[in-house]
């Protein structure tokens, strides 16, 4: 079973006829961890501690992991992890094992990194906006500086979110 695991993670294209079990799945994802980017990593991580803390519930949402990791992967790219912090932290409240809480704390703790990125992103952008609006209201701003604050804060923003892919560790 390990090397039909290691040979699906190294040739992730291979289409499997049937069902594979959620212990395979699990099993492939994390093989394939250190080739994935960061936040897909994170993804990854997610979704696995989903399944093994409340696999009953992890099975009713989505037929395969390969459905719910680029789900989470998107809520993580786009910022929206609100609704991952309150599961967690609902785990931790609850009467988890120890060490189910510990994992929940840790994914807590690299899904907190997530968030100061997005509130950068949309301070700056909103300063720069209210700035150029200002201007143009006491007649300084021209129509190049109204450009930049929509296009330019835009493009800032977006070289900004990279930096993401260039994080080692989570």
């Amino acid at each position: 079973m390990e090397v039909i695991a290691e040979l699906m993670a190294k040739l992730p294209e291979i289409e499997i006829d049937g069902d594979m079990s959620k212990e395979m799945e699990v099993k492939v994802w994390e093989k394939r961890m250190p080739d994935l980017e960061p936040a897909m990593q994170l993804a990854v991580e997610l979704d696995c501690f989903a399944y093994h803390y409340d696999a009953f519930q992890h099975d009713s949402g989505f037929d395969s992991m390969d459905d719910s990791i680029p789900l989470v992967y998107d809520i993580l790219k786009d910022g929206y992890t609100e609704d991952l912090e309150k599961w967690l932290n609902e785990v931790i409240s609850e009467e988890a094992t120890p060490e189910d809480e510990e994992r929940a704390k840790e994914l807590l703790a690299k899904l907190a990194e997530y968030k100061p990125l997005v509130y950068q992103n949309i301070s700056m952008a909103l300063v720069v906006k209210f700035a150029c609006l200002a201007l143009g209201a006491v007649g300084i701003a021209n129509m190049y500086l109204a450009i930049f604050a929509d296009v330019g804060v835009m493009i800032l923003a977006v070289l900004n979110a990279i930096r993401c892919l260039f994080v080692k560790k989570l």
